[in-house]
């Protein structure tokens, strides 16, 4: 019996790539629970959205805010006479 060395190892190569497609599969299907298991914590146990609004509303203008900003920073403008170039 004749054995072919280059089928041997045409044979060694597919398994070898088997094994490393088998190993990368393994990989991606544990990546994916461990994403999915650190977003439901994230979002769920430890309410990042709530907490986030948290952090907007002390750092930044709440909803009425802007508007009373706003017409505070007026007061100057609003008390000046009007004044029209040219006349």
């Amino acid at each position: 019996m004749d054995i072919d060395m280059e089928q041997i190892d045409t044979r060694t190569v597919v398994k070898e790539e088997q094994h490393q497609y088998d190993f990368v599969e393994q990989i991606e299907r544990a990546y994916d629970w461990n994403a999915a298991r650190l977003t439901e914590m994230i979002l769920k146990e430890c309410q990042l959205v709530n907490r986030l609004r948290s952090l907007n509303h002390y750092f930044f203008f709440d909803r009425g805010d802007f508007f009373s900003h706003f017409i505070d920073g007026c007061d100057d403008s609003v008390g000046k006479p009007i004044s029209i170039d040219g006349e």
